[in-house]
């Protein structure tokens, strides 16, 4: 069985990936700017998994698992730090999930930028 490709077949796959690309780099923004907006970052985490079945098999896709688990590590980290707050650990815990989440946005914005998965 021969497979052809033709120019607008692979036109569309390129086009598709450039889609995925773009939306992965609008979701680690979103990310990275809830430091300043908090809620930003669930309207990152709706468009992951609003998105995600669309941009199987594309590099993308890694990224948006990362994602995913950049939120909810941090989350647990702020629940940890609010539950802990009254003997001063939770602040730290809290700063700790800044931290987290700013790191792991800019590395995954970067390796995306650069078309590698994570």
């Amino acid at each position: 069985m021969e497979v052809m490709i033709t120019e607008n077949s692979n036109h569309l796959k390129t086009n598709d990936e450039a889609k995925a690309r773009n939306w992965g780099l609008i979701c680690y923004a979103l990310y990275g700017f809830s430091v300043v907006v908090f809620i930003s970052i669930f309207i990152g985490l709706l468009l992951n998994y609003k998105l995600k079945p669309t941009i199987r098999g594309t590099i993308t896709e890694s990224h948006f698992t990362w994602q995913i688990r950049t939120f909810w590590y941090t989350a647990i980290l702020f629940v940890l730090g609010i539950a802990t707050a009254y003997i001063n650990l939770g602040y730290l815990l809290i700063m700790g999930g800044i931290i987290l989440l700013c790191t792991r946005s800019i590395w995954g914005a970067f390796r995306l930028y650069r078309n590698q998965p994570m």
